[in-house]
């Protein structure tokens, strides 16, 4: 059990970052296209 939990936490943290970048990618390439289109 000792070693599994720091695994467990090392996998939210990484899903929570690629989360986070995926989010912050969209929303730039959403920006991007907006400006475009006007």
């Amino acid at each position: 059990m000792d070693i599994i939990w720091p695994k467990n936490q090392m996998k939210q943290e990484n899903a929570w970052k690629f989360v986070t970048l995926n989010r912050l990618k969209l929303e730039r390439d959403n920006l991007s296209s907006i400006g475009i289109k006007t």
